[in-house]
């Protein structure tokens, strides 16, 4: 018995200095790669960007459908993604692009956290972006003396990050 275990000691410390040394080549090879071999391909983060924009456009939709229904709101939909409803009809002259008009609006986010009130009218001159396009677009389907309520989607007011 002591004989076998003497012819197998050899074989077991070859293996065991094999394992050592595929083991420190590893970590040898880990240690030495650049930055580009763990870069993300260009392809893959404009699919991930792309991604996560058209998730953020179903849940700002679910949103705005929640936002809607809870206030019984029949909103017209524009091919731009904006809604209004004129929820008061006015007598006067329609607004229009290049025409200035004068508006009091308050501006809330869909929690109706408010962000900005303009209780005195001020002067807009349509199609000059004196507001964001949203609000401009909006403008434009309203007439004098109209009351109305305008969503406007973040690539029409200030962008995803907000202003």
């Amino acid at each position: 018995m002591r004989r076998y275990f003497a012819q197998q000691a050899p074989l077991f410390s070859g293996v065991f200095a094999l394992l050592s040394t595929v083991m420190v080549s590893c970590t040898t090879r880990t240690m030495e790669r650049t930055d580009s071999e763990y870069a993300i391909p260009e392809e893959a983060k404009k699919e991930a960007v792309l991604q996560n924009n058209k998730d953020a456009v179903k849940d700002e939709q679910a949103a705005v459908e929640e936002y809607m229904h809870k206030r019984n709101l029949m909103m017209q939909h524009t091919g731009t993604g904006l809604r209004y409803q004129i929820y008061h009809n006015g007598k006067g002259r329609v607004a229009g692009f290049g025409k200035s008009i004068l508006v009091r609006y308050r501006m809330e986010l869909l929690d109706s956290t408010q962000c900005y009130a303009f209780s005195e009218p001020f002067r807009i001159d349509l199609g000059k972006g004196e507001v964001p396009k949203g609000l401009e677009e909006g403008l434009m389907f309203m007439r004098t003396g109209d009351k109305a309520i305008i969503i406007v989607p973040p690539h029409l007011g200030y962008g995803v990050a907000g202003d």
